[in-house]
């Protein structure tokens, strides 16, 4: 996840130097209110900076153009339409089977929260829509969304994370307890742990995201006026605890964390399963039935959750074994397409929840087609009786 924030913060993998009047190369290391004027035919208050290209990267400028204009012009809004469409479709589902239910409450949460996740991420990337195809910097709507620090609407990506990672913990606690676990966790006590968690979790990601504004730019080597991302005196104001907030939480206790939770619950949920059917086949209740089936979507859940999450996790580690793969280093366009397959897998992982729950669980499905059959016959009903209506009239 946190390797979606470098993406989708949009730490474009270029190294930007300001030129000085002198014509020498200062590293832009100090606040974005630093301003050079150098051209009597760029704007004062721009900075100038020169973006370099690396010939060992092996995605050129070029390359990356084309992959960014493909996630936010296509892949972004075809799963934004069937994400949010089968997300809302899931709410009315859950919310049908009641919110008294301990795992239909998590799963309700889930979607709620990834539902505000793929409208974050297709507005994130709406600039995509309406700018040029060779323009892969920010766009208008990004700067409003930076400078008025509207991105720590990413720390709900991070909720989504913990949810799964909830939810996981919840059915392997059903198959290790079977006779507790409604009295080991009841609905009330899930709901406050589910509220306390995400307001923990997403308040502080806005203090990290803080440390951005987005600025005006002269890239000397494209020879045009670009929005660059600058960090902003805030962050140097409170660089060592916003590094550990986001690096230590966000960046290993949640993002890898999470994943590694989902996982190890999942195994001990499935090695633990077969000796939980066996007695529950004993006491042969429909609820048993109904408790083993469940499980069963969870565990689907909990797999599709996990290897989505992969690309995140590769992301975060492959800089250890090459330092160059990082938004400043030599491979900085490998950087930024790795991290919009990243960002691409997250939207994906929040969108198809829907087919998860309606291919694995029976009751989900037959909710499903009771809503369409519902809406069907009183459309079927509406003609007759507006004919009927008009018949009236003559």
């Amino acid at each position: 996840m946190d390797g979606v924030e470098d993406g989708v913060m949009k730490e474009i993998a270029i190294v930007n130097k300001t030129v000085s009047e002198k014509g020498e190369n200062v590293s832009t290391v100090g606040p974005w209110s630093q301003n050079i004027s150098i051209q009597s035919n760029i704007a004062s208050e721009c900075a100038v900076v020169m973006s370099l290209e690396y010939e060992q990267d092996i995605i050129s400028r070029q390359t990356l153009e084309i992959i960014q204009q493909l996630k936010g012009v296509v892949l972004i809004p075809v799963i934004f339409v069937f994400g949010s469409a089968s997300i809302c479709l899931s709410l009315i589902v859950f919310y049908k089977h009641g919110l008294s239910s301990r795992i239909n409450l998590c799963l309700f949460v889930l979607e709620c929260i990834n539902l505000i996740n793929v409208t974050y991420l297709f507005v994130l990337n709406v600039d995509s829509l309406n700018m040029p195809f060779d323009t892969v910097l920010e766009g208008p709507v990004y700067e409003f969304l930076v400078n008025n620090n509207l991105t720590g609407l990413f720390g709900f990506g991070y909720a989504a994370v913990f949810l799964s990672a909830l939810v996981a913990c919840e059915r392997c606690i059903c198959v290790l307890f079977p006779l507790h676990s409604k009295t080991l966790i009841s609905t009330q006590k899930m709901a406050v742990v589910i509220i306390v968690a995400i307001c923990f979790i997403v308040f502080p990601r806005f203090i990290v995201t803080a440390r951005y504004r987005i600025i005006c730019a002269f890239d000397v080597r494209m020879g045009r006026t670009i929005r660059q991302l600058a960090v902003s005196e805030f962050y140097f104001q409170y660089k060592d605890f916003i590094n550990v907030l986001d690096g230590t939480f966000y960046g290993i206790i949640v993002s890898l964390g999470g994943p590694i939770v989902t996982f190890v619950s999942t195994l001990i949920t499935v090695f633990s399963l077969n000796q939980t059917i066996a007695f529950r086949q004993y006491s042969s209740t429909s609820d048993a039935i109904r408790e083993i089936l469940l499980t069963k979507m969870m565990i689907i859940l909990s797999l599709e959750n996990v290897l989505l999450s992969l690309p995140s996790i590769f992301l975060r580690i492959i800089p250890v074994f090459e330092p160059g793969v990082r938004p400043s280093g030599p491979y900085n366009n490998t950087c930024i397409a790795l991290s919009s397959l990243v960002e691409i897998s997250t939207h994906v992982n929040g969108s198809i929840n829907f087919l998860v729950y309606y291919f694995a669980g029976t009751k989900f499905r037959k909710t499903v087609h009771s809503v369409f059959n519902y809406h069907s016959k009183r459309n079927r009903a509406n003609p007759s009786s507006t004919s009927n209506s008009f018949k009236s009239l003559h």
